[in-house]
C-alpha cells in the first residue's frame, strides 16, 4: 500500500510544471486554518527541485499535502487532500 502512495505521488509530482496551475496561500494563514481543524504536520521532505513537500494529518485520517515552492517560504500550495490517511509499517528492503 505504501509503495502505491509513493508511486502516485511520484507520477503527480513529475507532471510538467507548465501544465499545472497551482493556487498558493500565505503560509501563516494555512497553518492557522489547518491547526484549527485538528491537523498538524506529520511528514515532510525536500524535492529534487528544492520545493518543500509537507503532509498535514488529523487523528481521524484526514490529510492535506502541501508544496512550498523554492525561494517562496512564506507561501504554500495545497496539491491534494482527502480521508483515510494511516500509518503503515515500513516495508522490508527489496519487498517489491
Amino acid at each position: 500500500m505504501k509503495w502505491m502512495l509513493a508511486a502516485a505521488l511520484a507520477v503527480f509530482l513529475c507532471a510538467p510544471v507548465q501544465a499545472q496551475e497551482m493556487t498558493c496561500y500565505a503560509r501563516a494563514t494555512v497553518d492557522q486554518a489547518l491547526t484549527a481543524r485538528g491537523m498538524n504536520p506529520s511528514f515532510g521532505g525536500v524535492t529534487d527541485t528544492g520545493a518543500l513537500l509537507q503532509v498535514y494529518t488529523a487523528a481521524d485520517g484526514r490529510y492535506v499535502i502541501l508544496v512550498t515552492p523554492p525561494n517562496h517560504a512564506d507561501w504554500v500550495c495545497p496539491i491534494a487532500s482527502g480521508e483515510g490517511w494511516r500509518a503503515v509499517a515500513p516495508l522490508k528492503k527489496n519487498s517489491f
